[in-house]
């Protein structure tokens, strides 16, 4: 995934998703810590659609999904 798809998927899918089911905003949306996830143009479309966009900490999945990687 790129950053101008990513983009695109938050501006043509998913809030438009959230309006259609009547969702109040500000909503949070918890991403991982790529690169693709976390760049400037993304954080004001965030900040102008009220969702909050919170990154986790990259390369955490042995703490944030420890099935995943432990069973």
């Amino acid at each position: 995934m790129t950053a101008e798809v990513f983009y695109e998927f938050i501006a043509n899918v998913f809030h438009p998703y959230l309006v259609s089911k009547s969702v109040e905003f500000p909503v949070i949306l918890y991403v991982d810590g790529h690169k693709t996830h976390l760049n400037y143009h993304l954080s004001q479309l965030c900040t102008h659609l009220k969702i909050e966009l919170i990154a986790l900490y990259p390369n955490a999945s042995r703490i944030i999904q420890p099935a995943d990687v432990c069973i």
